[in-house]
């Protein structure tokens, strides 16, 4: 029986203190003004999350997309993308100055103009490099000028004229009036002046072998000196009138043969001209022995005999004298 009374006030206390007790009063009390406090909180809270969401929707519309809001923060996510693509960028733009392609792996026009002048740089090298070969490996033959037909004229300069690009090339004949030029087959024109400034040329073809051609050309015309003869009587040194000096001389190719004449007057002098050079002659006089003589011509030139009377022995011999001029 006691035991049932004390439950009961237990049960009673209790439910006492569930709904009117002091502590849950006061409990409630301050839980009431903790849960306005954090109302407001919360309010405020609220006000800020509805504002950042305003903003996120404006910053939305105005960009068209749905990127985050830059709040000068950025996640990796947000950074690797920009950065992937520099990366990327940078790669293809090194790529291409390297090895001459552009953004899109296709080759420069500098790259491949440049190459283009190279290959023309090298086949037209190789052409040159060809021609000359070609040149060089052409057989040579030999062109032979005379200076002269039956004179070799020595010392003319003959030039020879190639007609396929007019190169010319010079050359003087030797003692035997001859000059050699090495030449491929073509046309070519030789030419040349004699001391006397007389010319000649001939047109000239090379095919297949050595060639060899004249040109009418001569020495130079000998000089003309005064030759004085004297003659006297070898006994008495009467002068000797009448007497002739007659010599022949070396054929000239110009002139002909070289002739000598000098006939003496009363006084026994006599001059005349005559082409320098060597004669073989005679010296005659009536009365008188003839002689034999060798008469050397040049500037100055002085005869004087001394011609012995006739006798039953038979002609004498005489000698030049040279005296230089005064």
């Amino acid at each position: 029986m006691i035991g049932l009374v004390v439950v009961t006030v237990v049960l009673t206390g209790c439910v006492g203190w569930g709904t009117d007790g002091p502590a849950d009063a006061n409990t409630t009390g301050d839980d009431s003004g903790n849960l306005e406090e954090q109302q407001e909180s919360n309010g405020s809270d609220g006000s800020a999350t509805d504002e950042r969401n305003d903003s996120e929707t404006e910053t939305t519309d105005a960009d068209g997309d749905d990127s985050p809001e830059e709040d000068g923060t950025s996640s990796p996510d947000d950074t690797t993308p920009d950065e992937s693509e520099d990366s990327t960028d940078s790669t293809s733009e090194n790529d291409g100055s390297e090895d001459g392609r552009d953004d899109t792996g296709t080759e420069s026009d500098y790259s491949s103009e440049t190459g283009t002048d190279d290959d023309a740089s090298n086949d037209s090298s190789n052409e040159e490099s060809t021609d000359r070969n070609s040149d060089e490996e052409q057989e040579t033959h030999t062109l032979t000028v005379y200076a002269g037909e039956a004179y070799a004229v020595e010392g003319v300069d003959i030039t020879l004229e190639r007609h396929s690009d007019g190169a010319t090339t010079t050359r003087t004949t030797d003692e035997n009036g001859r000059v050699d030029f090495t030449v491929i087959d073509g046309e070519y024109t030789v030419s040349g002046t004699d001391p006397n400034g007389d010319s000649d040329s001939a047109e000239v073809t090379v095919d297949g072998e050595n060639v060899a051609r004249h040109l009418l050309l001569a020495p130079e015309n000998p000089e003309v000196y005064d030759v004085s003869l004297t003659v006297t009587d070898a006994r008495t040194g009467e002068p000797i009138e009448g007497a002739i000096l007659e010599g022949e001389g070396d054929r000239h190719p110009n002139t002909g043969d070289q002739l000598l004449q000098v006939r003496t007057g009363a006084d026994g002098t006599g001059t005349e001209e005559a082409y320098e050079g060597t004669y073989d002659g005679d010296l005659r006089a009536d009365g008188y022995e003839s002689q034999t003589v060798e008469v050397t011509v040049e500037e100055g030139t002085e005869l004087t005999y001394e011609m012995e009377p006739e006798s039953e022995s038979g002609s004498g011999n005489a000698t030049a004298s040279l005296a230089a001029p005064a």
